[in-house]
């Protein structure tokens, strides 16, 4: 048998442990200690030292006179103890003593020692679910069985008048000697231990307002905040940390300082349960979130409807509670924040009204930007109609020459001699205008009296449509043709020759290169994806960037259309393929200029067709090109406006978390500021509680 010593004497501290567990004060409860020697008490064989608190110290016993096992708890202070100390010792034993449940440890005995009391409580040899808890997340329903059951008997300690105000899991004994079954902890004997921290609810409690009292990771905000008005709902919030942490493997908050979890129990949400175990059930994550609201008044009324809770989800049944939805999470987020609130509202209404502004200023520029396109388009369009038109007075003038008219109405043996002159005449048509390739007479019968082609004399052009259109008094513009000899594209313009008397003597006929209209179009075929196109009446492709699109159709052509166009006869081939693109089919008889995007299957990109028709012929020009091409400008001014946007975005971030977290940065900037005033590594211990009457602690 050991030395007697008075139990006042201490032994040598233990470390003190981390923040997460921690008791305010700090507690060594279920930690063995190193002691030199143990006390004597008349009736009991004192063992072993189990641990100690901010108050007493517990030793393994044997009570001699039942010969068994029991918990033997007295005063740390000693003999130094004062009378609120030992008051205080008492009123736990008398809280323990009032309450008889399954999972709440019992008291054997009360008794004084030397002038100091001690009691004796049940040994629970299976240590402490802090013990057991190794970051590993428990089965939901093994985790749910075990806080049920711990809500039961705390409800029968609220029933008594009674809120225990440490609960965790190091406070959670358990009493089997076997070892314990991870899937039933239930058989494990829970018991809810350590009732120091323990408040009456029918006495006005002693405890100091801006005390603070509870273990950071598991205390209720009330209780962070140094709140008098401690009750009822700081167990069930306890409750529920304890059940998060069975669940996920880790407490809700859990920071590398007491102060900086209690900071997070204050300002911070939890970390919903599924973000950790993905798995889990959403009415049980619904529970243990419900438990952990920052408004007490939030949460479960009593900790028997939290415990009914957890039964229903356990038998399958409908949960009571029901999950906080989003538009709520926000409205308390702006209550517990209104600052960063503020500044995050004008991060948002900055950046919405700078990305609207930049939004319109891209639009305009793009806008400009294909307006520019269609004006192109129109001026060459405007070009093209002014070529055609004077291709149309060219063979009127022709037609009123007075060579022209004299080999006409010459007989038939005059016109050799006569010919030259008009052949000359012929000739200076096409020196004037390099547009044309040739030009002929034709008698009324359809004969070639004089040609700049030697091969057109003395043959027969009466079955062409320019030869009967003009004997019926027109002056016309044929299709595009593709020359039998010459095997290249053009139009023929004719008009009737009259006499005097206004009777028509024969034709005269203009042949334009359609070549030359090919060179006007290329000015605006600039860029290598530009596709400049020229639709005739019939929805031809007459002109293209590609050559090898050339007397195409824009969509394809059943066999009546395309035996209707007659493509042996002007395009001196069988059949028109087809390029199939929807978007140049339906500008064929547009009536004004405009420009329209489409998307290209066969680049996959999109593209913009800007467009005019032309006057002079039911013809559209069109210019059609990669659409982020006529946007380069908005897409530079989109960079520059991005990177603003992102820079001023960086700052208001900055300003926004460092406003979110100044109290913090505060602290973080005040123990720098001691560390380097004392030259010290490490921050020096902050007192962080005192409880009910203690003389304040004197600084370290």
């Amino acid at each position: 048998m050991s030395q007697p010593i008075t139990p006042g004497e201490k032994s040598p501290p233990g470390p003190v442990p981390n923040d997460a567990g921690a008791t305010l004060p700090f507690s060594t409860l279920g930690q063995a200690q190193p002691t030199p020697v143990l006390p004597q008490v008349p009736g009991y064989d004192i063992l072993a030292e189990l641990g100690r608190g901010g108050m007493g110290v517990v030793y393994k016993a044997k009570q001699l006179g039942l010969n068994r096992l029991v918990a033997l708890k007295m005063i740390l202070a000693g003999s130094h103890a004062s009378a609120d100390d030992r008051q205080r010792f008492l009123r736990e034993a008398e809280a323990v003593a009032r309450l008889h449940h399954p999972c709440i440890v019992q008291i054997y005995d009360i008794g004084e020692q030397a002038g100091l009391p001690f009691f004796s409580l049940e040994y629970c040899a299976g240590g402490s679910l802090g013990d057991l808890l190794d970051g590993t997340p428990l089965p939901s329903r093994s985790a749910a069985e075990l806080v049920s059951a711990l809500a039961r008997a705390v409800a029968v300690a609220h029933q008594a008048g009674i809120v225990h105000r440490d609960l965790k899991p190091a406070n959670v004994l358990l009493a089997s000697r076997e070892p314990v079954n991870r899937n039933d902890l239930l058989a494990a004997g829970p018991r809810i231990s350590d009732f120091g921290l323990a408040k009456r609810l029918d006495q006005q409690g002693n405890t100091r307002t801006g005390s603070i009292v509870g273990t950071p990771s598991y205390m209720s905000p009330e209780q962070a905040r140094g709140s008098k008005d401690v009750g009822v709902p700081a167990d069930i919030y306890a409750l529920g940390a304890i059940l998060y942490e069975l669940l996920t493997g880790r407490p809700p908050f859990r920071a590398v300082s007491a102060m900086d979890t209690i900071w997070q129990v204050v300002h911070n949400d939890p970390v919903p349960p599924s973000q950790l175990q993905p798995r889990l059930s959403r009415d049980l994550e619904t529970i243990t979130l419900k438990c952990l609201q920052k408004d007490p008044r939030r949460r479960y009324a009593s900790a028997a409807d939290l415990a009914d809770d957890l039964d229903r989800w356990l038998a399958g049944e409908s949960i009571r509670a029901r999950p906080v939805g989003p538009l709520v999470q926000l409205g308390r987020w702006i209550q517990r924040k209104p600052a960063v609130a503020v500044l995050l509202l004008l991060l948002t209404l900055t950046l919405l009204v700078g990305f609207l502004n930049l939004n319109n200023s891209l639009a305009s520029v793009r806008s400009l930007a294909r307006h520019n396109q269609v004006v192109l388009v129109e001026s060459l369009a405007g070009r093209i109609d002014e070529r055609l038109r004077s291709n149309t007075q060219a063979v009127k003038l022709l037609a009123r020459a007075a060579e022209v008219r004299t080999l006409l109405s010459a007989p038939v043996e005059r016109r050799p001699e006569l010919v030259p002159a008009v052949q000359e005449a012929l000739q200076g048509v096409l020196l004037a205008n390099e547009d044309f390739s040739a030009a002929f007479v034709l008698a009324a019968d359809g004969l070639a009296l004089a040609s700049t082609n030697p091969k057109h004399p003395g043959r027969s052009y009466a079955f062409r449509e320019y030869y009967r259109q003009a004997m019926a008094g027109h002056t016309y513009q044929s299709k595009v043709l593709i020359g039998t000899s010459t095997q290249q594209a053009g139009m023929y313009y004719s008009a009737p020759v009259r006499d005097s008397q206004e009777r028509i003597l024969g034709v005269v006929v203009i042949k334009f290169e359609l070549a030359r209209l090919w060179q006007l179009i290329a000015q605006i075929d600039v860029q290598a994806d530009n596709r400049v196109v020229l639709l005739d009446e019939d929805g031809i492709l007459i002109a293209h960037s590609n050559p090898d699109w050339l007397w195409h159709s824009a969509m394809p052509l059943s066999n009546e259309q395309i035996a209707r166009l007659d493509p042996r006869a002007r395009f001196q081939r069988d059949r028109i393929e087809s390029v199939d693109v929807p978007a140049l089919a339906k500008l064929q008889g547009v009536q004004e200029a405009g420009s329209v995007d489409y998307y290209d299957t066969r680049e996959n990109v999109w593209r913009t067709l800007a467009y005019a028709p032309l006057a002079e012929r039911a013809w559209v020009l069109a210019n059609d090109l990669d659409r982020d091409a006529i946007s380069g400008a908005a897409n530079g001014l989109a960079w520059q406006g991005g990177l603003a946007l992102g820079g001023l975005t960086l700052i208001m971030a900055v300003a926004l978390l460092v406003l979110a977290n100044r109290e913090r940065l505060a602290r973080r900037l005040e123990q720098w500021f001691r560390v380097r005033q004392r030259g010290q590594s490490e921050v020096i211990t902050v007192e962080l509680s005192a409880l009910e009457n203690n003389q304040p602690p004197a600084p370290r």
